[in-house]
């Protein structure tokens, strides 16, 4: 039972020790700005059709009159956008014309 109780304790304080560590870099003076990504014309257009439709498909679903309906827009976009990537032909141009793309 000691064991147990003596690896346990290593075991937490290994944790307590490594997040310590892997916290250094984030505390700072301050003074450091995070600019964020940049994106190309065509990663914005991408970013802002995927906003559109997310915001109609929201718009769709709280004009069904449905009460307690969780959806992810980042989801449903992903998989279509993965649906696309594996269609063809009317399959594909009906994909990305229902995401406005």
């Amino acid at each position: 039972m000691k064991i147990f109780r003596y690896t346990f304790m290593l075991a937490v304080l290994s944790v307590c020790l490594f997040s310590m560590v892997s916290c250094e870099g984030l505390s700072g003076d301050g003074d450091e700005k995070y600019d964020g990504i940049a994106l190309t014309k065509s990663n914005e257009a991408v970013r802002d059709q995927s906003n559109d439709f997310s915001l109609k498909l929201f718009g769709e679903l709280a004009a069904s009159g449905k009460d307690n309906v969780f959806v992810s827009p980042m989801g449903v976009v992903m998989l279509n956008l993965m649906l696309a990537n594996g269609a063809e032909g009317e399959t594909y141009n009906q994909i990305v014309g229902t995401m406005g793309m």
